[in-house]
């Protein structure tokens, strides 16, 4: 299973490990996201699992960050019970799951289940180390994000190799030939994953949702003094304009001559479908005169 982080820290209730049978133990495994440098670089003797470093770099429980899961990848033949098990905690997940997963902070909902079903199975679990990318635009001095960049995960895996070959060569050559005993930056293994040595895989329209009617009738693609401006502004270099596609995909299922999308909702919400592509058209013709 691949999985893809929020910006959030995981806030896991520990009774959710008691719940479920988990056994956390008492050393520290990580810390933060760094998995990889040994944790006697990191941890002193005598450190207390309580209060000196936080729950879940604990040995058994969940690592940061957060889960989201706008986008999951999974092998259906070895994850196949994971699955079942995090519909489970789906169908419980209001009344139960969810606060436990998540104690009412961002995006609780159905995120942690997923890497919660597979750990209870020791299944194996990859989540992207690359933080989540913000794409959207200004207006003035306020900028308004828009959608999540995800990562390619083969490229963060190999980022991550990379990493672990530099930080052993590091820790190894410290010392020698007079040079200065290894010290340890928290930050080195969280800035090695960098948008430039990244691939963006997946970008996850979270606010606002592409909805042609709500975001044209609404107001969502005009500024202050109605002039059209793009959501997707400062896009990273993905080869081709992201928010021109969206739109021109938009303009061919919608006022497509010869078989346009009919939907109830549409219907329900009276919309003209002649004023709508007319201000789809309109969309399109700006992007295409601002193209990226």
């Amino acid at each position: 299973m691949v999985l893809w982080p929020d910006f959030w820290r995981r806030v896991t209730h520990p009774k959710y490990y008691d719940l479920a049978g988990y056994q956390i133990g008492t050393s520290r495994v990580r810390n933060f996201l760094d998995k990889i440098t040994p944790p006697s670089y990191y941890t002193n003797e005598g450190d207390d699992p309580d209060t000196d470093f936080p729950f879940h770099d604990r040995d058994g429980t969940m690592p940061d960050l957060s889960t989201e899961s706008g986008q999951i990848l999974v092998n259906k033949k070895t994850h196949f019970k994971s699955l079942l098990l995090s519909f489970y905690y789906n169908v419980y997940g209001p009344r139960h799951y969810y606060p436990l997963f998540s104690q009412g902070g961002k995006g609780e909902g159905d995120k942690e289940t997923f890497y919660a079903a597979s750990q209870f199975f020791k299944l194996p679990v990859y989540q992207v180390n690359k933080a989540v990318g913000v794409i959207g635009h200004w207006d003035d001095s306020k900028y308004h994000g828009v959608g999540m960049i995800q990562y390619d995960p083969v490229v963060d895996y190999e980022n991550e190799s990379k990493f672990q070959e530099f930080i052993l060569d590091k820790i190894e050559n410290s010392g020698k030939n007079g040079n200065n005993q290894f010290v340890y930056d928290p930050m080195e293994f969280f800035n090695w994953f960098t948008k430039y040595n990244s691939k963006p895989m997946f970008v996850h329209s979270n606010y606002p949702k592409i909805e042609p009617i709500d975001l044209l009738q609404n107001g969502k693609l005009v500024d202050d003094n109605d002039m059209q401006w793009r959501l997707y502004a400062d896009q990273p270099d993905l080869g081709f304009d992201f928010e021109l596609q969206q739109w021109d995909l938009i303009h061919r299922y919608f006022c497509s001559e010869i078989t346009p999308l009919r939907l109830k909702y549409m219907e329900n919400a009276q919309v003209s479908y002649s004023h709508l592509c007319e201000d789809i058209s309109a969309r399109l013709m700006f992007l295409k005169s601002t193209s990226i």
